[in-house]
């Protein structure tokens, strides 16, 4: 497997296996299973005409209402086509010597890390099966020769959160050694009590501090792309030398503004997910051959145990005989064939997936 691949590519199952796109049900990539907020079609429908016209290379609108939503000032705010683009413009802004990573995590931090020719230096957050999630071996590493550390909160794929208060006492660890600190943090719209893990309202007061959000998997739209960077004034001047104009487009910048103000869709979100994974976690937790480790977020992590299946055959049956697509984790760093990371979709979709888990484990 493609070491920087990643779940939600349909149009490659399709070409894999054979089955048509309107027929898969896509539990490898991460997103709202609310689906969209019923007023986004009619927005798009108004908005369409705008298109024949130059977006906003400053996005004002959509920062503007960023502002008020954070309560941070537009200079502090940096949006993108997609939260992924603002890794590569961050660390190409500062090209550092090397740049911690506690692994397994999102492989586009190292892709983007290399990318600014930057050198990697992993942390291992997970081993035989349990989770270590402590600062202790990042800390061991911030002896001020690497300049980066990146922190994905609530982490992908293992659903681990950190606390604001962790999170706190690393950033001025960071500090300290003159380590800029990125806390990726585009899950946490699903955690119900976001308050508790979340960064942003620490940005004023560390100037090492960026952190980035994503409104590509909350909204469900991931195939129109819209994210933003959070950070001092002069970490957030100096990464927008590097983003060309006119990188979001003018229905992103239409849909931005009412994406902050459906309230109620949020809520709905957050409640929804909540109530689905327990339900989920439960039901997976039934399989002796399936340990699934607590979700925080719309995943779930698990382990195939006893060497009775790998990812890819669980993954190739799925996909060929149900349509079912998974997220294989074989290709993470520290992580094996056993295994593997599920969406939390809806009641119906997640059922339809414990029954198929059900013929499969009865082959074993």
């Amino acid at each position: 497997m493609n070491n920087f691949s990643h779940g939600g590519n349909l149009r490659e199952a399709q070409d894999k296996y054979g089955i048509c796109k309107k027929m898969m049900v896509d539990f490898s990539a991460s997103i709202n299973p609310l689906g969209l907020s019923p007023g986004i079609k009619k927005l798009i429908f108004y908005s369409i005409d705008n298109i024949v016209n130059y977006s906003d290379p400053d996005n004002k609108l959509l920062a503007a209402a960023l502002s008020d939503e954070l309560k941070i000032g537009v200079k502090n705010i940096m949006i993108g086509n997609g939260s992924n683009e603002l890794i590569y413009f961050l660390l190409n802004s500062f090209h550092p010597r090397s740049v911690i990573i506690p692994v397994p995590s999102y492989s586009e931090y190292e892709r983007a890390s290399l990318a600014a020719g930057s050198c990697c230096l992993f942390s291992n957050l997970f081993s035989r099966g349990k989770n270590n999630f402590t600062l202790k071996n990042i800390i061991k590493d911030l002896d001020g020769t690497s300049g980066f550390l990146i922190i994905c909160n609530p982490n992908n794929p293992t659903g681990n959160l950190w606390d604001k208060e962790e999170l706190e006492y690393l950033i001025g660890k960071c500090q300290k050694t003159n380590t800029i600190i990125l806390v990726d943090e585009v899950f946490m719209p699903f955690v119900l009590d976001e308050e508790r893990y979340s960064v942003v309202n620490l940005i004023q007061s560390y100037n090492n501090l960026a952190v980035l959000r994503s409104m590509t998997k909350i909204h469900a739209i991931p195939g129109l792309r819209l994210g933003y960077l959070l950070g001092n004034q002069a970490l957030i001047s100096k990464t927008r030398l590097k983003q060309p104009n006119w990188q979001v487009n003018s229905l992103a910048q239409d849909l931005g503004p009412y994406l902050l103000r459906d309230k109620r869709y949020l809520s709905k979100s957050k409640v929804l997910v909540s109530k689905l994974k327990d339900l989920f976690y439960k039901e997976l937790n039934k399989f002796d051959w399936i340990y699934p480790y607590y979700p925080s977020v719309n995943f779930i992590f698990c382990k195939l145990k006893d060497s009775v299946t790998d990812s890819e055959e669980l993954s190739n049956y799925l996909a060929r005989k149900h349509s079912i697509l998974i997220r294989d984790c074989s290709n993470f760093r520290e992580l094996d064939r056993s295994y593997i990371r599920l969406a939390v979709k809806s009641r119906k979709e997640n059922l339809k997936l414990i029954r198929c888990l059900e013929k499969f484990g009865r082959r074993l």
